[in-house]
């Protein structure tokens, strides 16, 4: 039995000789239980070829695994930024209007567009990062 068993591997694996892939069939017209085996071998095989073949580079990784992260941070981020500055204009105005703070609105106006200038900077200088740490032609010289 642990003959049949070698040449199924072998016969699997495409390393018989002629001789010994007459015997091994020989063996499978004659045996249902060894043609079962063989079939779930088969099988098996395919299972664990398709699995190596889906191997992804770190590029495809770190793009399956940031995708939906990035997009959550950055819905998060602009609806944080969003509802803060919209808070702070509405504050600003009241204070406007009922405390007659006249110089507060221009400045919390100023601070709201240099806030979400610099975050937006680092947010393109983060993206230029990691396409450059990346690229795989990068040391190809243009």
């Amino acid at each position: 039995m642990e003959r049949k068993r070698a040449l199924l591997m072998g016969l699997m694996d495409g390393e018989l000789s002629p001789e010994e892939t007459s015997e091994i069939q020989e063996y499978l017209r004659r045996d249902q239980q060894l043609r079962d085996e063989y079939m779930d071998l088969v099988r098996a095989g395919d299972a664990l070829q398709l699995l190596g073949e889906t191997e992804l580079d770190e590029q495809q990784l770190r793009k399956l695994w940031r995708t939906p992260l990035e997009i959550g941070l950055r819905r998060s981020s602009y609806l944080l930024i969003g509802a803060g500055f919209l808070s702070l204009l509405g504050y600003a105005g009241w204070e406007y209007v009922v405390h007659e703070q006249r110089d507060l609105l221009p400045m919390v106006a100023c601070a709201g567009v240099g806030l979400g200038l610099i975050l937006l900077f680092i947010q393109v200088l983060r993206d230029r990062m990691l396409i450059w740490k990346n690229d795989p032609y990068r040391e190809i010289e243009k």
